[in-house]
């Protein structure tokens, strides 16, 4: 009982040391990287700073561009319809709606654009997942290592090295991440001891072959039905049918002509535009319009037609008819015969669903939901564990248990957020697909081993790798040696071992197929690597003591050795200084002193506004005012009429500059900043204006 008392007042002393690191670190953290930022962006839903460039032809201050990227509605109302909106499509196809969701419901009431402040209530949601992810850590501990002090020096390597903490001072699903893997891990250390007892995986439903034969049949029939429906309803698309247009939004443009954008209306609900799966082809020479255009052009949205005109329309105005033809795509059959085998799978497993089953199925749901690359390392833990059903119990209900909670982890999954399955074939799941080549495989190796293992040295450490390589090592002399019973023994692997070996077969393997060889893939995994050096220290001191006890207490060298093996691991992991807080180190954001300048007008010209609203625009002073422009045409007159101006672009923006006198200002990721005047007039050194500006604050 004292024992117990020690451990779990030991485990509180470690969450607190844990949490005073991090908030130490926190104070260090003025600059943020721009995925951080996006996540802002997204969470909030905001068109600013995503798809809508700022709006030209107006004087921007640095607080409105702030309040139309960052947090702008703190009501639960906004909240609650931002989550709808990322449950329909979060709009970033690498990853899921899961932590968004939460990131915006965690900023219901809060509505602020200075940037520290920003930044210490995104990482306050990272304590949370901390605390979720010590708690399971702790539990998994306990399940593994017994009521024993090896569960405080997992505890203590698992979240006091740097990778971890980085992971909490990180605004991205990471922290999430981390809880739900050591979540998931522990909701299968419960099912594998729930496998034994007889009562294991009775179903909610109790569905005979029979009924279930039935069901198909049922199911089959009616698909069957929507499909010759589909085909009835493809000869009634070919008929020209007669659709309204109405202005759906007009912009003045600089030549003092509107831009009008016409959008269809249908006349029947049924016959219209189904993207992607009925298809809709305008008839532009049929267009009968109340106005005079000056030009038409078809938008890739075919029930989108671009006008400019003299004319003034209103928004929601009639403004013609045309007619228009339907087909029906491929895509349509296609998701039916998807929509069939999912059917079909659903009902083969309706009678798994058990109180087990959905043990098992839900933090895997949410363990999917965290991140792509997470998907990894599910398949890979189940598959280890239907080979161990299979070694336990020959039945086909047990074997088929780990892979009909799958199949229900994916349905609830797909639930949770409908698009999850769509984003396998996005341009990042491409990416994938080109570095699982041969020649990638056979160029990269040893490259992407390097990164790997400095990631690994330098966020845990020497001591950290040469434990776990004795562990291992260890452990196939002992298989080797008692080989004649290498099935009972491969049974009793011990689990710590199990999921170690797996977290870092899933680590190399992200770092293998990650677009950035970066440690934020990985950081999430890092408590399940710490498995391992613990696993090392446990053998260690059966070894010790087995051979020992003979000459003294068990306590006395075992013991004694352990405390010294945890003091030197647990002390080489713990940083002492931020430099080793990998999700400090960035600093590509615009410098302060930069805008310490005496005030000079700034105009914009850029393509893609996505670099600039998070690089820039979280850290402009109050004071900053700023103009956006569609073209180089007016750079002549900006610089003629102020004489000197601060001229922001990016790299897909280029305008001649020969015929000015032009010093750089500053360069970040795609954004340029240079300072233009007409030639002749020589520049005020930057530095200088710097110095100057500084000299006359103080």
């Amino acid at each position: 009982m004292l024992k117990n008392r020690a451990i779990v007042l030991g485990s509180l002393f470690i969450l607190l040391v844990a949490c005073g690191l991090r908030i130490y670190y926190m104070q260090f953290k003025s600059e943020a990287h721009m995925d951080e930022i996006l996540s802002i962006v997204l969470s909030e839903y905001n068109e600013y700073g995503w798809t809508k460039p700022f709006d030209t032809n107006r004087i921007w201050n640095a607080k409105q561009m702030q309040e139309a990227t960052l947090w702008n509605d703190s009501t639960l109302r906004g909240a609650l319809s931002d989550v709808g909106n990322l449950w329909r499509n979060n709009r970033d196809d690498p990853h899921t709606n899961l932590y968004y969701s939460l990131f915006r419901l965690w900023h219901i009431g809060f509505v602020h654009t200075d940037s520290q402040s920003t930044f210490y209530r995104g990482m306050s949601l990272n304590f949370v997942f901390l605390f979720c992810a010590f708690y399971f850590a702790f539990l998994i501990a306990r399940r593994i290592f017994g009521q024993n002090y090896f569960v405080l020096f997992f505890l203590s390597l698992a979240f006091l090295n740097p990778a971890s903490i980085s992971n909490t001072l990180f605004m991205r699903p990471y922290a999430l991440q981390e809880a739900t893997f050591l979540g998931f891990c522990y909701c299968l250390l419960k099912i594998f001891d729930f496998f034994v007892k007889r009562s294991f995986h009775k179903p909610f439903f109790l569905v005979s072959s029979h009924s279930i034969k039935k069901y198909l049949a049922l199911w089959s029939g009616f698909v069957f039905m929507l499909f010759v429906g589909c085909i009835v309803f493809s000869f009634f698309t070919k008929e020209s049918r007669e659709a309204q247009l109405i202005a759906h939004s007009i912009t003045l443009q600089e030549d003092k002509t509107y831009l009008l954008e016409g959008k269809m209306v249908f006349a029947n609900h049924l016959f219209r535009s189904h993207e992607p799966y009925v298809i809709l082809q305008s008839d532009v020479d049929s267009l009968h319009l109340t106005f005079t255009p000056l030009s038409i052009a078809q938008e890739e949205n075919a029930r989108y037609i671009r006008f400019v005109t003299h004319e003034v329309i209103q928004v929601g105005e009639n403004i013609g008819s045309l007619l228009y033809t339907l087909s029906v795509s491929y895509k349509l059959y296609f998701a039916l015969a998807i929509i069939y085998i999912l059917g079909c799978i659903c009902i083969y497993f309706f009678d798994f669903l058990s109180y087990e089953v959905l043990l098992l199925s839900v933090p895997t749901a949410l363990l999917l939901l965290s991140g792509y690359f997470a998907s990894i390392f599910v398949v890979m833990i189940f598959a280890v564990a239907t080979l161990w059903a299979y070694k336990i119990h020959k039945s086909k209900r047990h074997t088929l248990f780990f892979i009909g909670s799958l199949v229900w982890a994916l349905i609830l999954t797909t639930l949770l957020y409908p698009r999850y399955l769509l984003a396998f074939r996005g341009y990042r799941s491409q990416e994938v697909g080109d570095k699982l080549s041969v020649d990638y495989l056979l160029s990269h190796c040893v490259e992407n081993f390097k990164i790997f293992c400095h990631i690994l040295i330098s966020n845990l450490s020497w001591s950290i790798i040469i434990a776990i390589f004795i562990g291992i090592v260890i452990t196939i002399f002992y298989a080797l040696k008692y080989r004649t019973h290498l099935k009972h023994y491969l049974i009793q692997v011990p689990f710590a071992l199990i999921f170690g070996i797996c977290a870092s077969l899933w680590a190399f393997g992200v770092i293998y197929i990650a677009p950035y060889k970066d440690l934020r893939y990985i950081m999430s995994v890092f408590p399940l690597l710490c498995l391992l050096p613990t696993y090392t220290g446990v053998i260690i001191y059966r070894i010790f003591t087995q051979y020992t006890h003979k000459y003294a207490p068990q306590y006395v060298i075992g013991g004694g050795l352990i405390v010294i093996y945890a003091f030197v691991c647990i002390w080489s992991v713990i940083p002492m200084d931020n430099k080793k807080i990998t999700t400090l180190q960035y600093s590509n954001h615009i410098a302060e002193k930069y805008h310490q300048i005496p005030h000079i007008h700034t105009f914009a010209f850029m393509q893609n506004g996505v670099f600039f609203s998070s690089l820039i625009v979280p850290y402009l002073p109050d004071t900053y005012n700023m103009q956006f422009v569609n073209s180089c045409d007016d750079l002549t007159n900006f610089v003629v009429t102020y004489g000197e101006i601060e001229w922001i672009t990016d790299e897909q923006s280029h305008c001649p500059l020969h015929s000015y006198e032009v010093s750089p200002f500053y360069h970040i990721g795609t954004i340029r900043s240079m300072i233009v005047r007409l030639k002749g007039k020589p520049l005020v050194d930057n530095q200088h204006r710097i110095l100057e500006s500084k000299n006359k604050k103080e």
